[in-house]
């Protein structure tokens, strides 16, 4: 008999995560009990087992998608510089609604230290590619760079959310309206009453919102020669 067979005919099997494959229940002699009417998945918020697998699978994805590297982190591995938002406004060349932030970086501090598991992320530039700051990106070939990292931090939000990580929290690297509304003449979301033009595809810059990518990536062990360009990082808290 195999799982959904068990399933089927009203029965449902205890057994470990050692013991199960997906070819079936095999010889194993588990308990049996019968299912209930209704079965309610067991979710990440209580079962921290859920949550491990979730994060990893979504650091596979973010590499399917193209990441060089993602790594499962915790809180405790966000570096703070309270000195970057400051670097940052004084590159305002293009201000945008993220860059710098208009809102509360204590807030957000405290926010990112509430979840437990996020993934941090790079991806490679191009040789050569300088880094632009805040903008503006003339170089199309570079700024797909920039889209690409937000496109991926976006994605993983996304699929957070459909594992039921409905507060899941990206940020990636760049200035936004340098990479999606280059020519734009203003941020349209700091317009009174006007939405942002790419909601679903831009993110903060970590170093716009407070955080240190270059020594979270020095921490991670990861290779140094990616330092010799930009670093096009990216983070999303899950859960």
């Amino acid at each position: 008999m195999d799982f959904y067979e068990a399933l089927k005919n009203g029965i449902f099997t205890q057994y470990t995560l050692s013991g199960f494959n997906r070819q079936g229940l095999g010889n194993m002699k588990p308990e049996t009990f019968p299912v209930p009417e209704e079965i309610v998945p067991v979710s990440a918020e209580t079962d921290p087992l859920v949550l491990e697998n979730n994060v990893g699978r979504l650091a596979e994805n973010a590499r399917e998608m193209g990441a060089a590297k993602a790594a499962v982190i915790s809180p405790e591995d966000i570096v703070f510089d309270e000195s970057l938002p400051e670097t940052m406004r004084a590159d305002d060349a293009l201000p945008s609604i993220h860059w710098p932030p208009e809102y509360p970086l204590d807030n957000l501090k405290d926010a990112l230290m509430s979840f437990r598991r996020g993934i941090f992320l790079y991806i490679r530039a191009e040789p050569g590619m300088p880094d632009y700051g805040g903008g503006p990106i003339d170089d199309p070939v570079h700024r797909d760079c920039y889209r690409k990292l937000h496109e991926i931090v976006t994605a993983i939000e996304s699929r957070s959310f459909y594992m039921g990580h409905y507060l899941a929290m990206g940020f990636a690297a760049g200035n936004c309206r340098s990479i999606f509304c280059a020519d734009a003449d203003r941020c349209i979301a700091m317009t009174r009453s006007k939405p942002c033009k790419e909601p679903y595809k831009s993110r903060p810059s970590m170093a716009a919102a407070g955080m240190d990518a270059l020594q979270m990536f020095r921490n991670a062990g990861w290779p140094p020669d990616v330092l010799k360009g930009p670093l096009l990082a990216g983070m999303v808290m899950v859960a």
